[in-house]
């Protein structure tokens, strides 16, 4: 049984060498006094940040 899951351990990787698909989404709000965002596209590969701006 120790054999079985060792060799089920070290087989599991090799199942996800695939590289992910990169489809992080944007939201641009332009609406005042809310977050309901309408504008979703997806982020160029280069941004890997996220952040939140909100102003007074």
């Amino acid at each position: 049984m120790l054999l079985f899951a060792f060799l089920l351990f070290m087989g599991l990787p090799l199942g996800f060498v695939e590289p992910w698909t990169f489809n992080v989404q944007c939201h641009e709000c332009i609406l005042e006094k809310t977050f309901h965002c309408t504008l979703n596209r997806t982020c160029p590969y280069d941004i890997r940040r996220c952040f939140t701006v909100s102003m007074r």
